[in-house]
């Protein structure tokens, strides 16, 4: 059994946008925050697979894993959608970016998430290698865009 570093109630904690006299928050947005901290736990582990034994050892601190995956799910109970900015007549708002490689409304670790847990990640290492067909190119170019 894995160790569970993050719980519903350590995210509801950090939820500065909710108001502190709300009620705790309810069974429905409950089930949905555990099912992102389970996300978040998987790319965890795909992303720091020693996980565990350094936060057993006492080389990396239970709270600070705690603390990542919690602004993970946040970032994604702040920004559903995943836009990065929006803008209103002269008045612009930037949300800043998802992680690479992140669908809207999918969990994913930022380079200063991976950072604050010792892992040193270049661009590169973000890049996984994908062998692509070749392409048609009678089908490939459609009325100016690619298909």
């Amino acid at each position: 059994m894995s160790t569970i570093y993050a719980t519903p109630q350590d995210v509801d904690d950090r939820w500065f946008g909710r108001a502190s006299f709300m009620e705790p928050l309810d069974a429905v947005t409950r089930d949905g925050v555990q099912r992102l901290l389970d996300d978040a736990h998987v790319v965890l582990r795909r992303k720091v697979p020693d996980i565990d034994e350094r936060v057993s050892n006492g080389s990396l601190d239970f709270e600070l894993v705690n603390l990542v995956l919690a602004r993970a799910v946040l970032r994604v109970l702040r920004n559903p959608s995943g836009f990065q900015s929006e803008a209103t007549g002269q008045v612009q708002y930037n949300y800043g970016s998802a992680p690479e490689g992140t669908e809207p409304g999918s969990v994913g670790l930022t380079a200063a998430d991976l950072a604050d847990l010792g892992v040193v990640c270049s661009s590169s290492s973000l890049v996984q290698s994908v062998r692509m067909a070749e392409p048609s190119w009678s089908t490939a170019w459609h009325n100016g865009f690619w298909r």
